[in-house]
């Protein structure tokens, strides 16, 4: 087996190869029709296809081509040289049971991971750590970044104030913070993002994503808990009722908030799959990355790489927290997987498309396309499609 850097290199290339395919069958999808118009027998194609305008038809070939980037239904995996989506939904789960329970057996008694020092000449502002609706919870954004670097209150949000505090920005300790949640669907944060470029660190910003499939009910249970007396899940009926009202309102949001990022002054984005924070095979992985960012700031971080396995298993809370996330389907709630209509699932995934094959990132742009790939893929094959109601 090739070492994890040559992994991630073939991986790349992979799904570069891949867009690129159906970027041109794309192109290509007009006059393919055309010519099947042109030499059919079968009076009843001919006159579909004299119906249909060329932006309809290269709509559904982009569809189709970008999961070549999608598997057909029935034919092979496009994905199988890089992942195991071969594997039922019960091997993966028992997998990951199996990783857990060997990844806690070795970090059962481990404390957390030593750090070093700031590096002496280092400004250590504060880094945008923007996300849609509680990507990353508040917990799980502190536990991260005080295991990293040593610094209980480094982890900081936005919309938080006390004496001397105010937008992250500690008057009393102007380098006490590391990170600055703050939502990127904020419409106020354009102009706040820019005018605080001076104050805050512009060579990069952090996202983390999550697939929209599920961080749309996440974020919208998340608003009623916090909100509206919610305890626990929602009621399927009331998502439903939610999701049908506000859908088209929700992936807006969702897509602008990167692409409103990407758009800023701040030059690199480091893009965070919370499904692969989330990982026990590349959860550590991502602490890795983000250590090594932290460090080439100037921030303290953790001595060694080798204590990231158990870094990272105490950040996500262990098996019992990670146990039923994966049993319920990368999901945090057990009474039901939240669905979509069939027509909302061509809305997600052609607005994921047009971010794959029409969007020129300013930053960072294979990494987040290859991110937006594994979600239509994931889209396509797993989402759960509600049952209409007549």
């Amino acid at each position: 087996m090739g070492s994890e850097e040559e992994t991630k290199i073939k991986r790349a290339s992979y799904r570069l190869y891949l867009l690129r395919a159906a970027f041109c069958a794309a192109a290509l999808a007009p006059l393919a029709v055309f010519v099947s118009y042109m030499f059919s027998d079968d009076v009843n194609i001919m006159f579909a296809a004299s119906k249909s305008t060329a932006a309809d038809v290269a709509g559904r070939s982009k569809t189709k081509t970008a999961i070549a980037i999608k598997s057909e239904d029935s034919g092979p995996d496009s994905y199988a040289p890089l992942r195991s989506e071969t594997k039922t939904a019960i091997d993966r789960r028992s997998e990951v049971h199996v990783l857990l329970k060997e990844i806690g057996g070795r970090c059962q008694s481990v404390e957390r991971p030593k750090v070093g020092t700031a590096r002496d000449d280092a400004e250590l502002r504060p880094i945008w750590f923007a996300q849609f609706q509680e990507t990353v919870s508040g917990r799980l954004h502190t536990e991260l970044i005080r295991t990293l670097t040593g610094m209980n209150s480094g982890g900081k949000n936005f919309y938080a104030s006390s004496p001397g505090l105010k937008h992250c920005i500690n008057s009393n300790a102007p380098r006490s913070t590391v990170t600055c949640a703050v939502l990127s669907t904020e419409e106020t944060t354009p102009t706040t993002r820019n005018s605080s470029a001076n104050r805050f660190e512009n060579s990069i910003y952090i996202m983390p994503l999550r697939n929209p499939m599920t961080s749309l009910p996440f974020a919208t249970n998340y608003k009623a808990i916090m909100y509206h007396d919610q305890v626990g899940q929602m009621p399927a009926s009331n998502w439903q009722t939610l999701r049908d009202n506000w859908f088209d309102n929700m992936i807006k949001k969702w897509i602008g908030g990167i692409t409103v990022w990407d758009d800023t002054v701040y030059k690199r984005a480091i893009y965070v799959s919370f499904e692969d924070l989330m990982s026990p095979l590349r959860g550590p992985g991502v602490l890795k990355e983000l250590s090594s960012e932290l460090s080439r700031l100037g921030f303290p971080t953790m001595m060694s790489e080798d204590d990231a396995e158990c870094a990272w298993y105490g950040i996500v809370g262990g098996e019992e927290a990670l146990e039923p996330y994966h049993n319920n389907g990368q999901y945090e709630y057990g009474g039901y997987r939240p669905g979509y209509t069939e027509e909302q699932r061509e809305k997600m995934v052609l607005a994921l498309e047009d971010l794959v094959l029409n969007r020129n990132f300013n930053s960072s742009g294979e990494r987040i396309k290859e991110i937006l790939v594994d979600y239509i893929d994931d889209i396509r094959k797993h989402m759960v499609i509600d049952s209409v109601m007549t």
